[in-house]
């Protein structure tokens, strides 16, 4: 079985910066090493979208799929290290204002399914 998650986290207010940071997610641009490592994590599949200063990143995972594994699982790979560091110049975290989400990427919490209404 496949489960969705969404989680939010804001990019530089700077056009030129959140133009770098699409471009970085261009196909044939995102280093093999990094796509490996989310496929062999359990997920599916990843889009993220953009509008102005604000990303949403939806991924399909395993039912078993674990973040806390993972990040476990990246803290160890240079290339995604690396990447993750690359990356950090043009995201914001989101404050989480119960300062319970400690992860730069916040997960939502739906609240509205259309398949649950007649």
């Amino acid at each position: 079985m496949v489960r969705q998650e969404v989680l939010v986290l804001d990019i530089a207010s700077d056009p030129s910066l959140v133009a770098q940071y699409i471009d970085h997610h261009a196909p044939g641009n995102v280093p093999p090493a990094v796509l490996a490592s989310i496929r062999s994590a359990g997920i599916h599949n990843m889009r993220i979208f953009n509008f102005a200063d604000r990303l949403v990143m939806l991924i399909d995972v395993d039912d078993d799929f674990d973040f806390a594994k993972k990040a476990a699982s990246d803290g160890g790979n240079p290339e995604v290290e690396k990447w993750e560091r690359l990356m950090e110049k043009f995201q914001r975290e989101i404050p989480d204002p119960h300062g319970k989400q400690t992860d730069k990427w916040k997960h939502t919490q739906l609240c509205f399914d259309l398949s649950q209404h007649k």
